[in-house]
């Protein structure tokens, strides 16, 4: 029964009657009034306890929900730096290889030209009659 309703549940007696019988319904009717304002009271209590728990309940969860979004942030930005760390490994092994792939051109044209140039000299000294297997000067060199 609540507290509000009293009035309305219970017959209201009269306080200042000299009448014994009214008198004790009255006292009758304080005591019943006082257990239902301490059952409400008590009952509140009880109600503020379970949402007190309820709400530190709530702030350890979000604590630890927090602490989960540092780490993840940490393990995201951390990512990041990595990801950034492998573009610029990338960026460079790119030029490693378009500096080494050009190097290869160039001492490839070199033994190209030095090839082209042999032949012309081994063609000269034909041409001359001289036979570079049977001069031991030319052999040597």
């Amino acid at each position: 029964m609540e507290v509000d309703n009293l009035e309305h549940s219970i017959d209201y007696p009269v306080k200042n009657s000299n009448n014994p019988e009214e008198l004790h319904k009255y006292i009758d009717f304080l005591h019943t009034e006082y257990d239902l304002e301490h059952q409400a009271v008590m009952e509140s209590e009880d109600e503020n306890k379970i949402l007190r728990d309820e709400i530190a309940d709530l702030r350890e969860t979000l604590k630890i929900k927090e602490q989960e979004l540092y780490r993840r942030a940490k393990i995201e930005e951390d990512l990041r730096q990595t990801i950034v760390d492998s573009k610029a490994k990338c960026s460079a092994l790119s030029r490693l290889i378009i500096k080494y792939k050009k190097e290869r051109n160039d001492e490839n044209a070199l033994n190209a030209k030095l090839t082209n140039e042999r032949e012309r000299w081994l063609t000269l000294l034909l041409d001359a009659g001289i036979n570079p297997a049977e001069n031991s000067f030319l052999r040597q060199n």
